[in-house]
């Protein structure tokens, strides 16, 4: 009787770290899911008419989405709105309108309620300059929501399910001026684009992220409804672990160890 006890409490114990491993490699994917970063790209200077890019990285299935930017109407002011693209397919504009003075409010809309994922950016704002020399503007990007869907399907019947995309959102800043020939720019200096980034890591996800609210439940409202909040204050081992691809690593550990543990068994 002794002897089975002990047996028993060993094979418990060997369970032990393959339950941890998989609690742990889960939180891992749960992390990952979220990584979603949206960014303003604009010039760090800029003068005459430039563009800004709304770049989004590592969405997932994404439907739809909004948006408002902000910025100071006394240097720069919004000319139009392009749409965007992500890993090679068209983001259409659905609308964008000025709700205020120095505010642009931007809706993206996939056609036949599609679905695209990867990285790419969701519409370009084209601006112009109308302050001065040395003047700054902050382009803060509020209200985010992007979306998703899920569908159920069923014999007689099917439904969709809108879900929210969580996503981190930074702002942007530009300075009226060039820094390269050291003197001001003319109105007829060419069109200047944003400098394309590269995917952000975990690391910095969480410099100058946008607080948002619950989705608005009209896009063209004036009151902009709050998005569920989402930005992340300090980089967390979940996050730098997702980050390096260490999922896939941890996930064929464990496979192993589950193997060894029902060999024991046996």
């Amino acid at each position: 009787m002794i002897m089975k006890t002990e047996l028993l409490s060993k094979r418990v114990l060997l369970f032990i770290p393959v339950v941890a491993l998989i609690v742990f490699t889960t939180g891992v994917a749960a992390q990952e899911e979220e990584n979603v970063s949206v960014r303003v790209n604009a010039p760090e200077f800029v003068s005459g008419t430039f563009d800004v890019t709304i770049d989004i990285y590592n969405v997932v299935d994404l439907t739809s989405g909004q948006f408002d930017l902000s910025f100071d109407p006394d240097v720069v002011n919004v000319n139009d709105v392009y749409d965007g693209e992500i890993d090679g397919t068209t983001v259409p504009i659905d609308m964008w309108r000025l709700v205020e003075e120095g505010r642009v409010r931007v809706l993206v809309k996939l056609p036949d309620a599609g679905l695209v994922s990867g990285s790419g950016y969701l519409t370009t704002i084209k601006f112009e300059v109308v302050g001065n020399d040395g003047d700054t503007s902050v382009l803060e990007v509020s209200d985010g929501e992007l979306s998703s869907y899920i569908s159920y399907d069923y014999p007689t019947w099917s439904s969709t399910e809108i879900v929210e995309i969580n996503a981190d959102w930074s702002d942007d800043v530009v300075t009226v001026g060039d820094a390269g020939m050291g003197e001001a720019a003319t109105a007829s200096t060419p069109v200047q684009t944003a400098t394309p980034r590269s995917p952000p890591s975990s690391l910095d996800l969480g410099t100058g992220s946008v607080a948002a609210s619950t989705p608005a439940t009209e896009h063209v409202s004036d009151a902009a409804a709050p998005v569920g909040a989402s930005g992340r204050d300090e980089t967390d081992v979940w996050e730098m672990i997702a980050a390096n691809n260490f999922i896939e690593i941890y996930s064929f550990i464990g496979l192993l160890a589950f193997i060894y543990i029902l060999i024991l068994l046996k």
